[in-house]
């Protein structure tokens, strides 16, 4: 797959209409997987689809409105993510309902990639254990793990999407939340 910020440029050059309706289709094929867990994250299945319908809706009646400052797809991305965190305010407001702060265990299987297929069973078991531990001990970091190691963002990207301050403020905490997993295997709380 090509960049998805050579799929905007090429949108965004486009002089017919059947050209540039199959270019927001690709534009918006390639978007789906970086916003899948974003949007799904502590939601319901149905309320989930219904705001990834919306997102790709509105990313793709907008992309002539979008300013390309750089040739990564980052930019891209974040603008993306603003569209689908708006798109999730919005939502939760006609229908009355927040979103949570752990996410389903079902809804992570279904959406994130299994460990790497050379983990041994005994650290598969440990990893899962680990992820459980930090799950109900402490929701936030489970969160800022996620985005940090699974997700791949930057800690720019984490400290906006969290409201922090500072780069080094998320930095921060996610290596807060790695310790603290990290401890959670070698001591885990009895009443998890």
């Amino acid at each position: 797959m090509g960049r998805i910020i050579d799929l905007v440029k090429a949108y965004q050059q486009a002089q017919d209409e059947p050209q540039k309706q199959r270019l927001g289709l690709e534009v918006a094929e390639a978007v789906v997987s970086h916003l899948d867990l974003y949007i799904r994250k502590g939601q319901k299945p149905d309320f989930a689809g219904a705001v990834m319908e919306k997102t790709l809706y509105q990313i793709s009646s907008h992309l002539h409105l979008f300013q390309i400052r750089s040739d990564d797809d980052r930019q891209f991305l974040r603008w993306c993510r603003t569209i689908a965190r708006n798109e999730i305010r919005q939502h939760g407001r006609k229908e009355g309902r927040q979103r949570t702060d752990a996410v389903d265990p079902l809804v992570l299987q279904e959406t994130v990639e299994a460990p790497p297929e050379s983990m041994s069973a005994g650290d598969r078991v440990d990893y899962e254990y680990a992820i459980s531990l930090l799950r109900a001990v402490k929701p936030p970091c489970y969160h800022y793990l996620w985005f940090r190691f699974a997700a791949q963002m930057s800690y720019a990207e984490i400290a906006e999407e969290f409201g922090l301050p500072t780069d080094n403020a998320a930095r921060k905490q996610v290596e807060r939340c790695r310790k603290l997993a990290e401890s959670l295997i070698r001591d885990p709380p009895s009443n998890v």
